[in-house]
């Protein structure tokens, strides 16, 4: 039986791919900013809308973070890793945990091209 296509937007542009991939996972799991970075926290791809905190400001916190959440004034922010293609990535949500799982797939697919 042939898998119907999920993906409703799509980019041959890695970095736009990224972002569609995080919109979607902020869509299914509820949570309102997603950011992706690199432990060393570079900046590689977010999503999401808060009044006050931008993805780059999550991604950092999450970067630096030394356990696997923390405080961001009254909101709680979580942090994973991601492997893709042997990098590591540090994956952070804010308000609840994400499931990492299809977002470290995309990241393996989207990466493969």
């Amino acid at each position: 039986m042939h898998n119907p296509e999920r993906r409703i937007r799509r980019s041959e542009q890695p970095l736009l791919a990224l972002g569609y991939l995080l919109s979607s996972a902020c869509d299914r799991d509820a949570v309102p900013l997603l950011a992706v970075t690199t432990p060393d926290g570079l900046f590689v791809a977010g999503a999401g809308t808060t009044d006050a905190i931008a993805p780059e400001l999550l991604g950092g916190l999450g970067a630096a973070a030394s356990a696997t959440h923390g405080q961001l004034g009254d909101r709680t922010f979580f942090v994973q890793t991601l492997e893709a293609h042997g990098i590591s990535f540090r994956l952070t949500s804010l308000d609840q945990p994400v499931s990492s799982e299809p977002i470290s797939a995309g990241f393996e697919r989207i990466l493969s091209n």
